[in-house]
């Protein structure tokens, strides 16, 4: 049997992903090819990759030739992130199930790290690796699900007011190097789970627009008895929101509706509330940007206001009409 299978969603990244290939190729396994089964004689980890492309329009498929030992599956249209890495996972056939980011490179021999030490922690369902940025400086690591408070300093007007005793409750702000940590959920952009995880809990909720779709996933894994931890003795570069940075005009829209959506399938009783505050954060930073139309002489900063009411708009209208689910 395949020991990892790893599940890669591209949208518009070629040569991040082109980046991230290499860096598997680099570790120390057995990439099986795709449809072949692990030759007897391996007694390396062995891993496939599955690239799951979302209606790429750069010159994704074309440089996935390059690589013989992957298996591409090119989709229409642009399905979304959940929804991708389901098809993925449909005919994933590891042990494990590792859902990549393109915008990430391996590092070193992180995935045998992660493997011998889910192997050794069967009570561990969900795993992540700790994330680094480019210079390799750790990034925070999430401790706690989002709950009301934590999630209304995240609205536009009060995100720069964020107190950090407060944060620090919901995030590991300075990760200890090789530290490995319990937490309630990891990151999706290195998320492993364990195969027998993925069959208790059942795939990624595609409604979720963009966001949230891996915290869900761990509180499903949590309410079925498994564990989540942070491996950080295995590290995995992310560059970040590389596929996100091409749709500015609904990012917000798609965080919100994400996030309003977890809040309704698990904290009911604080949904209605988060909305109205969202909604009125959003009244509050329209009216500042406003101000800068009116009353500023900088045309830079009147052209970024501009921006900015374009985006909140979309935002607001989208919080108003259809809260929980994809409108753009």
């Amino acid at each position: 049997m395949i020991d990892i299978s790893i599940i890669i969603v591209s949208w518009n990244v070629a040569e991040l992903l082109r980046s991230c290939l290499l860096s598997i190729h680099r570790s120390p396994v057995y990439i099986v090819q795709p449809d072949k089964d692990v030759p007897t004689e391996i007694n390396q980890l062995s891993v496939e990759i599955i690239v799951v492309d979302s209606h790429s329009n750069d010159n994704t498929l074309e440089m996935l030739h390059e690589f013989s030992n992957v298996l591409v599956i090119a989709q229409k249209e642009n399905l979304g992130f959940a929804k991708c890495n389901n098809i993925g996972l449909q005919i994933a056939r590891g042990r494990y199930l590792f859902l990549l980011n393109p915008d990430t490179e391996l590092v070193g021999n992180v995935l045998n790290t992660l493997i011998a030490y889910l192997d050794q922690h069967s009570n561990v369902g969900i795993a992540g690796p700790h994330l680094t940025d480019a210079a390799g400086k750790l990034q925070k690591v999430p401790r706690r699900f989002p709950k009301f408070i934590i999630t209304l300093f995240d609205t536009p007007s009060l995100q720069a007011h964020l107190p950090r005793w407060l944060l620090s409750r919901y995030a590991i702000i300075n990760p200890i190097k090789d530290a490995c940590t319990p937490v309630e959920w990891v990151l999706g952009a290195a998320l492993i789970i364990r195969q027998e995880t993925f069959q208790d809990i059942g795939p990624l909720d595609e409604k979720y627009p963009m966001y949230s779709e891996e915290i869900d996933w761990c509180m499903r894994a949590t309410q079925h008895g498994w564990s989540i931890e942070c491996v950080g003795i295995g590290q995995v570069v992310h560059h970040g929101g590389k596929s996100s940075e091409q749709i500015p005009l609904v990012r917000h829209t798609y965080y919100w509706q994400s996030t309003l959506r977890f809040f309704q399938k698990y904290y009911k009783q604080y949904a209605i509330l988060l909305r109205f505050c969202v909604i009125l954060s959003y009244l509050h930073v329209l009216c500042f940007e406003f101000g800068h139309v009116l009353m500023s002489k900088n045309s830079k900063k009147k052209n970024d206001a501009r921006m900015k009411i374009k985006i909140y708009r979309k935002a607001l209208v989208a919080l108003i009409t259809h809260p929980y689910k994809l409108v753009v």
